[in-house]
């Protein structure tokens, strides 16, 4: 091989290092932005949409000119779990089968996740608070 060729694919590695040294930069930049961002406020800010979604009564029409709104989209949800979950047990009871149990529906399981992970959050700042305070 000539030192030419030898050049060229050593300037296109350096090349290719250059860019993946950028891209994880921007990575470590990304991650410490987030790092920097995440605070109990921040998740309760993001929460609040998921929670307004399920708490929204669906729109059923007039009565005159009163606007008819029927359950929200969580009580049908969890009405629909309900009753999964009592034809489960009614199976179970019958056959013995316990392979199917049904699961709460991901917005409704996702929401109770981050719900519960945002008061045990809490629960913890007010303790160092409370530590803190002691000392």
């Amino acid at each position: 091989m000539s030192n030419k060729n030898l050049e060229e694919k050593l300037d296109l590695l350096k090349k290719q290092q250059d860019e993946i040294e950028k891209i994880l930069n921007e990575q470590k930049k990304r991650e410490q932005l987030l790092k920097d961002n995440s605070t109990i406020e921040k998740l309760e800010f993001l929460l609040k949409p998921l929670t307004s979604h399920l708490n929204e009564k669906q729109f059923k029409g007039n009565s005159g000119v009163t606007p008819i709104y029927g359950p929200s989209i969580r009580d049908e949800l969890e009405k629909k779990y309900k009753d999964e979950l009592m034809q489960s047990l009614k199976r179970t009871r019958r056959v013995g089968d316990r392979k199917h149990i049904p699961i709460k529906k991901d917005i409704l399981l996702n929401e109770e996740i981050f719900i519960t992970i945002m008061n045990i959050l809490k629960k913890q700042q007010d303790e160092i608070e409370e530590l803190k305070k002691q000392k």
